[in-house]
């Protein structure tokens, strides 16, 4: 017997992702049909059909069409009896936050999303009444997850898939930056906390130092490469790699915006190679061999590949430092690594991920002032925070760690597609914003001025 196979009309936004999860999980035969909806696909008579809201996903099941990304997935669980409550008495609860997602995370959050970023008009009210709304929800979701291990119990269901096509976003959802350095960003601008930044010129006021490796795992499996990331000419030299985002962070830590006193001047720097063997090199890339563009840095049985950097710079008065390398393999169990620490007046503040804090953020507020005042402070920021449950505990006489749930405390691997989703946003609604402009043209006119000094030491090592 031929097994049907079910039209999936989808895009890559969440409503559509949570089908796509629940048609995977289920082991449902689908052909994926892809819907333009950045050039108006879903309003073309063909799809109306199919839909009258003009809105994916939807699909059809045999003589079945369906709409609405909620109603398909409880559709297919019914269809297949799987992910539903193991307990008759649970169904109650599993409709109640299936309903939740449906009326309140995906509207709520998407109205954020939209007054946020794609808006041509910032509209003050809207934006506080859809962010109120968006942490509200997802405060419920994250105290429901404190207590049980899924959302109905501990039983996985279709709520969790449905839940999940918006929960992957949340970082960009809610906020521009991971959670802990968003709360941390609270704790830089508060004078009280912070201080303002050190002008103390023995040490730079802003240390980002990190730790990558080129063979890795992600999410489990080998991370396998392009063999052109081990060519600097494409992939770019270590001053103007991963720099990128430590720059970038610099900038949005110290507020540098558009005014010209804002563009990072450039200290020093300095680049050096890392040797990677050329079976590892392979293992990485699946080529067989090293590819005739490569064949100018190999020297022996490895490739040198121009990948790590050291950068000094001010930047509105400050002083910062970034400091990249890369390591061939990442060792069992580990994975990159990275420390911020950012100085102030009143406190020094730590951002580390490492083996010491089992590859988890860990924020650590050093305080310099009084600590019953401090702690105070703390909680005044962190109960007014981005991230409901955020509280700071004492580490030490005058210490502070900052804790967030695990759960919103996700890699920057996560951050890509969103990114990516909020450029073409720009792009769909003619929206460029200025500041963003001058502030990136600034930073990478920083970088390409790194890339140049640093190119004098490649040439040298050669």
């Amino acid at each position: 017997m031929e097994t049907q196979v079910i039209k999936f009309y989808y895009s890559t936004a969440p409503n559509p992702m949570k089908v796509a999860l629940c048609l995977e999980e289920m082991g449902l035969a689908y052909e994926p049909i892809p819907v333009d909806t950045r050039k108006g696909a879903q309003h073309k008579p063909e799809y109306l059909a199919i839909n009258p809201n003009a809105k994916v996903p939807a699909i059809v099941d045999g003589d079945v069409t369906m709409f609405d990304s909620n109603a398909i997935v409880l559709y297919l669980a019914e269809k297949t009896g799987k992910f539903l409550p193991a307990k008759p008495a649970q169904r109650g609860p599993m409709l109640s936050w299936l309903m939740f997602v449906a009326s309140g995370i995906g509207p709520f959050t998407g109205q954020y999303v939209h007054f946020k970023n794609y808006a041509p008009e910032k509209i003050a009210y809207a934006l506080n009444r859809y962010e109120f709304e968006a942490l509200r929800h997802w405060g419920i979701v994250d105290a429901r997850l404190a207590k049980n291990k899924y959302m109905v119990g501990d039983t996985y269901t279709v709520v969790d898939m449905a839940l999940w096509g918006w929960a992957r976003l949340v970082p960009n959802i809610l906020g521009e930056h991971a959670a802990k350095l968003v709360n941390v960003k609270r704790l830089v601008d508060d004078p009280e906390v912070f201080g303002g930044f050190s002008t103390d010129s023995a040490r730079p006021s802003i240390e980002q130092e990190s730790v990558h490796h080129f063979e890795k795992r992600v999410d489990g499996a080998p991370l396998r490469r392009p063999w052109w990331f081990f060519d600097a000419r494409v992939q770019g030299s270590g001053a103007v790699d991963i720099p990128t985002h430590q720059v970038d962070q610099a900038q949005w830590f110290v507020d540098a915006d558009a005014a010209p006193g804002d563009a990072p001047t450039l200290l020093d720097a300095r680049g050096w190679s890392t040797r990677v063997p050329v079976d590892v090199f392979t293992r990485i890339t699946g080529a067989g061999g090293v590819p005739e563009e490569l064949r100018g840095a190999r020297e022996g049985d490895a490739l040198r590949v121009f990948c790590n950097a050291e950068l000094a710079y001010r930047l509105r008065g400050v002083t910062a430092r970034a400091a990249t390398r890369w390591e061939i393999s990442s060792p069992p169990g580990g994975g990159d690594t990275s420390r911020l620490v950012l100085r102030g007046r009143a406190a020094t503040i730590q951002v580390e991920l490492s083996e010491e804090t089992g590859f988890r953020r860990r924020v650590v507020v050093e305080t310099r002032n009084d600590t019953v005042e401090t702690r105070r402070h703390l909680a005044r920021i962190l109960a007014g925070g981005e991230w409901p449950g955020a509280q700071a505990r004492a580490v030490g006489a005058a210490r502070y760690e900052l804790d967030v749930p695990p759960a919103l405390d996700v890699g920057h691997e996560a951050h890509f597609a969103e990114l990516l989703d909020e450029l073409l946003g720009w792009i769909d609604t003619n929206h460029r914003p200025a500041a963003l402009a001058t502030r990136t043209l600034a930073k990478y006119a920083l970088l390409a001025e790194a890339a140049a000094a640093t190119a004098r030491d490649e040439a040298a090592a050669r």
